[in-house]
């Protein structure tokens, strides 16, 4: 995920990199609602220094949910009942995130930090059963270099503008 500050003043992000924060939804076409990535344990977000974005600069997070990541599956938030899953069933999905973004406690920044939640325009896909170079529908892995955009403002009127957003999966 790649955020570009677009406006004339420079701020800070503060855990941008934690990503397991975020809200990632699946919007299931099929079951007409979403599934929702939800850790099976609740780990402790690293300390990191927040990362300054000055006018016209971008800052990027990759977003990998691969084998590397924490233990996780994809809870149903849709009507009726459903089953945590493991992965996502073959079909077509609508993935957004929304960004929760918020000042720390304790900070020695000079730049104000941006604030609020950034909501990435959806991107749609299709999960395959069948591997990628004998079926034409697009998997999550596919998704790098989409486009994506980002939009949000703070207070301080600064604002995101999307550019390409590198999602991961495996």
């Amino acid at each position: 995920m790649q955020f570009k500050n677009a406006s004339d003043k420079p701020f800070a992000l503060d855990d941008v990199d934690w990503f397991w924060g975020w809200t990632i939804q699946f919007e299931d076409e099929a079951m007409h609602g979403p599934w929702r990535l939800h850790l099976l344990v609740q780990p402790q977000p690293p300390l990191l220094a927040p990362r300054l974005c000055k006018p016209g600069e971008t800052v990027e997070v990759t977003v990998d949910l691969g084998k590397d990541a924490y233990a996780h599956d994809f809870e149903w938030l849709g009507m009726g009942q459903g089953q945590p899953l493991k992965q996502l069933d073959p079909g077509k999905y609508r993935l957004s995130i929304g960004i929760p973004m918020k000042e720390p406690q304790h900070s020695q920044q000079a730049a104000p930090f941006w604030t609020g939640t950034i909501n990435a325009e959806p991107v749609e896909f299709e999960i395959t059963d069948k591997p990628a170079a004998t079926q034409p529908g697009v998997g999550l892995s596919q998704l790098v270099g989409q486009q994506v955009t980002l939009t949000g403002a703070d207070t301080l009127g600064a604002r995101f503008e999307g550019l390409p957003c590198p999602y991961r999966y495996s």
